[in-house]
């Protein structure tokens, strides 16, 4: 595989720095040896699927390796799953080895796994457990060589099978038009069990040899599925003066606020590639103002992470930018943005579900003559209203999510005589100004009728965002259902 190999001719200079892991540093050379011995392990137990379930350190990512060298697969265990959704991804991909660098806690959510053997494991003296689990085999392509589970917005996590000529090209792609050299360094702020970080994070970085800080979570402020510790975040890239970051639109906004009117430098920060959500271009030029060089992008699972992006050669802010060089994109009469010759292995239990050729995205969006992305929601989130108009709740609440008061927005209209949008807000005597200036720009089957102001914030803790930042319609409308069906019949009541 490339990346394995270009690791081993970087790994020919000893002094080649690979992973920096709190005040210590893993060479390109120490790192193979790790690789190597790991995989040996992995060989050794059968090539088990296996389940990856650590904090953002070096063991991760040598685990992650060592999965690839050995020709098995791997499945990234997110933290921000629930005890039941982790059941249900273990037992979908037949899951029998665990490594895991907090097995206390992680054990008693095993519940219905018979634990048939555990075992220490040292990844570049880090110790670590290896969980042997009782588990049904699952039917699997030998080549598959990641499963990487979507949040999804409803139901249990969908397994994505991925193989490595689908990754390769999207790395190949994102360091060629983000210009990766050796020269960069990347500090991950969002787990590694994230596709997108993993992917346009880790493998880019070091297939350009440059290097990766990995000094944990909680390191860089991020506790639990939603915490976020701005200073200690401010703080770590202040130390670690990386070149690159990945964020989420939320985080952005988090860190854009802090830096603000601040005497923090970061002179080497060159590109912050923000993803998983839509964000707005206010947002993006307030945190390129506060010396933030942010670059919108758009991707799916699918299609290995990222398929377009902006970047500093090629940026249209209001977009999420260009077609990487290995992508082809159409728009269907309905809209719906298709990626073209496309080759998707298909969803973990559905035999029938790989696709070569059109595959079509889900989502709304139209090409402009530049050839610039923009997308405006999900397709099977629109809705019709009494007008008999369609209209992408995305699209409103991006635009309520502009006013400097309203922090989080969810918009219904379906079966509804009047869009309602339940907003979040810290000032909520302020609220009703806003979402009238909105409706303003709005035309009027559009228009904000009433809005609810949510009792708390939407988090992946309280089951009402995807932990890539999208809203959970079903659940907020349920949690808010009363009230919006008040609302709606009191309109019918006039």
């Amino acid at each position: 595989m490339k990346l394995i190999t270009s690791l081993r001719q970087h790994a020919q200079d000893d002094r080649r720095i690979a992973l920096y892991n709190a005040g210590t540093s893993l060479s390109y050379a120490q790192l193979i040896r790790s690789i190597d011995s790991l995989s040996d392990f992995i060989k050794a137990c059968g090539k088990p699927v296996i389940g990856l379930d650590m904090d953002n350190t070096p063991a991760w990512v040598i685990a992650d390796l060592a999965a690839l060298q050995a020709n098995v697969c791997l499945v990234p265990l997110a933290g921000f799953f629930s005890a039941a959704q982790l059941q249900h991804i273990i037992r979908s991909a037949g899951i029998s080895l665990i490594l895991s660098d907090h097995a206390a806690q992680l054990k008693p959510r095993l519940t219905g796994f018979e634990l048939l053997h555990e075992q220490s494991v040292s990844i570049n003296q880090q110790p670590v457990s290896a969980l042997f689990l009782q588990v049904e085999p699952q039917p699997l392509a030998t080549d598959i060589c990641k499963i990487t589970f979507t949040s999804g917005t409803t139901g249990q996590p969908k397994g994505v099978l991925l193989d490595w000529p689908a990754i390769e090209k999207v790395i190949d792609s994102l360091a060629d038009s983000v210009a990766v050299s050796a020269d960069d360094r990347h500090l991950p702020i969002v787990p590694l069990a994230v596709l997108l970080e993993n992917i346009a994070g880790i493998y880019v970085t070091l297939m350009r040899a440059g290097q990766v800080c990995l000094p944990g979570l909680a390191a860089t402020g991020i506790s639990g599925s939603s915490g976020l510790d701005v200073t200690r975040l401010v703080s770590a890239i202040e130390h670690y003066q990386p070149t690159t970051l990945i964020t989420s639109p939320q985080i952005l906004q988090a860190l854009s606020a802090a830096l603000h009117g601040g005497n923090l430098s970061l002179p080497g920060l060159r590109f912050v590639a923000v993803g998983g959500a839509r964000v707005t271009p206010e947002l993006l030029q307030q945190a390129r103002d506060n010396g933030l060089p942010a670059y919108q992008g758009y991707g799916l699972s699918e299609c290995a992470s990222v398929t377009t992006l902006n970047t500093q050669q090629a940026d249209q802010p209001a977009s999420v930018g260009k077609p990487l060089p290995h992508i082809q994109l159409d728009i269907a009469d309905d809209g719906e943005v298709i990626i073209k010759n496309h080759h998707f292995r298909g969803y973990l239990g559905q035999a029938d579900s790989a696709v070569c050729g059109d595959w079509p995205t889900g989502d709304i969006g139209y090409l402009d003559e530049q050839g610039y992305l923009y997308i405006s929601g999900r397709k099977k989130n629109m809705f019709i209203t009494a007008m008999g108009r369609n209209v992408s709740p995305e699209w409103l609440e991006t635009e309520l999510q502009q006013q400097a008061t309203i922090r989080q927005a969810c918009v219904f209209g379906e079966g509804l005589s009047r869009n309602i949008a339940v907003i979040v807000s810290e000032h909520a005597d302020r609220v009703s100004e806003a979402v009238q200036s909105v409706n303003q720009s709005l035309p009027d089957y559009a228009r904000i009728s009433d809005f609810i102001l949510a009792a708390e914030p939407f988090l992946p803790a309280n089951g009402l965002l995807t932990a890539t930042g999208r809203n959970r319609r079903e659940q907020i409308y349920q949690f808010y259902r009363q009230s919006i069906e008040a609302f709606s019949m009191e309109t019918r009541n006039d």
